[in-house]
């Protein structure tokens, strides 16, 4: 058995042979997406219980708050309190958890993939489709959000907004943002999209 990763579908990685991609389409494809906060918080438990360590139930919903963007974060963020609470003696809590990460109050930065994330959820659509270069008018509209609200939320260029959905080239993105902002004016069922997708991106942030 052969198990390959990547952030696309085999149509749509540039470069790759005929005959390579028409294997790996035979294949079983699975929009594999990160861990939600339940199992995250599973995941985090486990960990702490194979390393003999004592986190309170806060400490560890709070390390799992925010680490979303990878499995090695989350684990990494446990290893820097594992270590610094064995270097100065301390009990790990909460406070020592945001201490050690670095954050002193409820705000939580928001990702690329976390905004991806909520809009593909919203429009019940998969992640890889929403990097991809269909054209069906549900996936259309929700990749336009989606490249709407990194631009609102996140400072990231037209550039790096177009690479993170496939490779697609700043006009695209620029495309996207203009038809959003006139749609938004017109219809009210867009609107209503946008501002709900708003209130959770706020409700992650906490600002």
């Amino acid at each position: 058995q052969v198990v390959v990763a990547s952030d696309r579908m085999p149509k749509d990685i540039k470069g790759l042979e005929d005959r390579i991609r028409t294997r790996l389409e035979w294949g079983l494809i699975a929009d594999i997406q990160m861990p939600d906060m339940e199992t995250r918080v599973a995941i985090l438990r486990y960990k702490a219980e194979k390393r003999n360590l004592r986190i309170p139930e806060d400490a560890v919903a709070y390390i799992a708050r925010i680490s979303k963007r990878s499995i090695r974060e989350l684990e990494g963020n446990l290893n820097k309190v594992k270590m610094y609470s064995e270097l100065q003696g301390f009990e790990i809590n909460l406070e020592l958890a945001k201490r050690v990460l670095n954050t002193h109050d409820d705000t939580t930065t928001i990702t690329v993939e976390d905004i991806q994330r909520l809009v593909s959820d919203h429009y019940r659509v998969r992640i890889v489709d929403l990097k991809s270069a269909n054209r069906s008018k549900p996936l259309v509209t929700a990749r336009q959000v989606a490249m709407y609200l990194i631009k609102k939320n996140l400072d990231k260029s037209l550039v790096e907004i177009g690479r993170q959905f496939g490779g697609k080239d700043h006009t695209t993105v620029i495309n996207a943002l203009k038809r959003v902002e006139s749609q938004l004016v017109k219809d009210s069922d867009l609107k209503k999209d946008v501002d709900e997708l708003q209130v959770r991106i706020h409700n992650i942030t906490g600002v």
